[in-house]
């Protein structure tokens, strides 16, 4: 009998943790469903200072926190917010790991994992090829220094708190804070800049006016990768193609780069 209501109990709870895995399908905005399972992405840019998007994310637990943290937008600059949702599927892109092992703690594993991004590549649409984004990547100690630390992957990082270092090709070296959330399905990632954002001589996006936000959601056979950017940049001359190529290419290359880590 002892083993009849273990069987019964074990059972329910398989069956429980399948019902609560949603299919990308249930939790995307219904007018985007049919071209993302087309095309594999979608995204919508944002140039009106009032408009703060956000129309592409999914249904989460993490929405709130997306939607209310916005980088404010000053009169005279240049606004820019992207939205990029994709569709990954797990068996076109496992090669190193078994898809039943694809789950929401080994992306929030590979994700942490800072020093991986070292070398991670974007395709340049100016120059037609692909090019290294990150010449260096890594986990600092704190927000107040730039020494280096190993990454901080184990575990469920739910509301902490990490610091990390590019060495961004277009930008140079810039140091970011980032927030973590995890629950059973999603993995939240925000990082905003610490440091100034350098063209040449100038500072076209100031200490805390970069923001990205990224959400890994597990969709049973598909993880669904929602990323928003969130710049306020001075007006120079030639800064608007340049913001908007940069960080629509750095976004499809964290997603890319997640694909390749499985």
């Amino acid at each position: 009998m002892k083993k009849l209501v273990l069987i019964v109990t074990t059972l329910l709870i398989t069956v429980a943790a399948f019902a609560e895995t949603k299919s990308f399908k249930e939790i995307v905005p219904a007018e985007y469903v049919a071209e993302l399972e087309k095309s594999g992405m979608v995204r919508l840019i944002h140039e009106n200072g009032n408009d703060n998007g956000r129309y592409l994310m999914p249904e989460n637990e993490y929405g709130d926190t997306v939607r209310n943290l916005i980088v404010a937008k000053k009169p005279g600059n240049y606004p820019f917010i992207c939205e990029s949702l994709y569709l990954i599927n797990k068996k076109k892109y496992a090669k190193k790991t078994d898809v039943s092992q694809m789950n929401i703690q080994a992306v929030s594993e590979a994700v942490r994992s800072i020093s991986k991004m070292q070398g991670m590549t974007y395709y340049s649409t100016t120059r037609k090829k692909r090019l290294v984004l990150y010449k260096s990547a890594y986990t600092l100690e704190d927000g107040n220094s730039k020494a280096r630390t190993n990454d901080r992957n184990t575990g469920n990082p739910d509301g902490t708190k990490n610091w990390l270092l590019f060495d961004d090709a277009s930008f140079g070296e810039i140091r970011y804070e980032l927030d973590y959330k995890q629950n059973e399905d999603t993995f939240y990632m925000g990082y905003q800049n610490i440091d100034d954002v350098k063209v040449l001589f100038m500072k076209p996006v100031t200490a805390r006016n970069l923001l990205v936000q990224a959400l890994f959601i597990d969709c049973g056979d598909d993880y669904l990768v929602y990323i928003v950017s969130d710049v306020d940049c001075m007006k120079v001359p030639g800064m608007k193609n340049q913001i908007e190529e940069s960080f629509v290419s750095r976004m499809d290359a964290l997603s890319e780069w997640l694909a390749d880590q499985f």
